[in-house]
């Protein structure tokens, strides 16, 4: 007699998990609008004058339009503190259209027992030979 299989599924808050984490991780890891959509000064809409136009302006619309709401309503929602608190955080914003502008490094003062200061500096890459990176 054959053995019956039982389906494979995972439960459903499993499934709840994993879609509200790519959710938060692809809201972390979104870059900001461009500068005129953030500031208001630029609207977002469709060209109709010619098929060209068409496609660049809806294909600006679509890509503005959800960086500018994921700035806007989810990044500033309380989504944005679980990929901080949980250690998922990441910046791969690097390679967007519009890269980020910040360089990110940490220093301590080390204070010994004997009332003596050092500051230590972290490895960057900034400052690496070229082999060493």
């Amino acid at each position: 007699m054959p053995e019956k299989k039982t389906p494979r599924n995972a439960p459903i808050w499993i499934k709840a998990f994993v879609i509200f984490h790519i959710l938060c991780i692809t809201m972390w890891a979104l870059p900001p609008p461009k500068k005129p959509y953030m500031l208001g000064t630029a609207k977002l809409g469709v060209n109709t004058s010619s098929p060209a136009a068409f496609a660049r302006s809806f294909s600006d619309t679509v890509t503005e339009g959800a960086l500018y709401f994921n700035w806007k309503y989810l990044k500033s929602s309380p989504l944005i503190f679980y990929p901080g608190v949980t250690g998922f955080w990441q910046y791969w914003d690097m390679f967007s259209p519009n890269p980020a502008q910040v360089d990110l490094y940490l220093e301590a003062d080390v204070v010994f027992q004997d009332g003596t200061k050092k500051r230590f500096k972290f490895p960057r890459i900034y400052t690496m030979p070229i082999p060493m990176k």
